[in-house]
């Protein structure tokens, strides 16, 4: 499935995207700073972007509200290694006066150098599923692929289900979930889990 050019974000909601994730960051940053200097803001970075960028929510709560979100080439969603490794790459960037973020002025899908280096653009929309869920959700499916035992979080929905197979079908049909994932997660809600 190729994303057709107009879908790409422009590089203003991108950056407004920034803008207003680092307004949500702001207290939990300073507060983390406080307690941990030198790596407290980094760790509340790391619990918040990649996480939810290589989640279902495909987004960072900034991205969400300014209706982008981002992803592969083929609109699949970022395994956790891809979205680590573009906000790394968005620390060198920022080493370098930001100035290969002005490259998603200049390329054809609006990529800036992190995109470049993992294969991701960022695109018009935004999934229907609550970013808490998105997190949690996440969370547990890297910590758990690492051997971690994570609790499961209860569902923000009625626990219907029949409504959790629907969410689970829309998110599937929409790309934010792979076949193998959404047949997991399938098998895991009608097992009773």
């Amino acid at each position: 499935m190729e994303i057709q050019p107009a879908s790409y974000a422009s590089f203003f909601r991108r950056f407004g995207a920034v803008v207003l994730d680092m307004l949500i960051l702001l207290i939990p940053g300073i507060v983390a700073g406080s307690i941990l200097p030198v790596i407290g803001g980094a760790l509340v970075w790391f619990f918040y972007a990649p996480f939810l960028e290589s989640s279902a929510l495909k987004a960072t709560i900034g991205k969400n509200l300014m209706g982008i979100q981002v992803g592969t080439i083929e609109g699949q969603r970022l395994s956790f290694g891809s979205a680590f490794l573009r906000e790394i790459m968005k620390l060198v960037s920022g080493c370098c006066l930001f100035l290969p973020h002005f490259l998603a002025l200049f390329t054809e899908r609006k990529q800036a150098m992190h995109d470049l280096v993992v294969g991701s653009v960022v695109t018009n929309g935004r999934a229907e599923i609550p970013v808490v869920d998105a997190w949690w959700d996440n969370v547990r499916e890297v910590f758990g692929s690492l051997g971690f035992s994570v609790p499961q979080a209860k569902a923000s929905g009625s626990g219907d289900r029949l409504g959790d197979l629907e969410r689970l079908q829309s998110l599937f049909e929409r790309g934010a979930l792979t076949k193998e994932e959404f047949e997991a997660e399938k098998a895991r809600l009608l097992a009773g889990e």
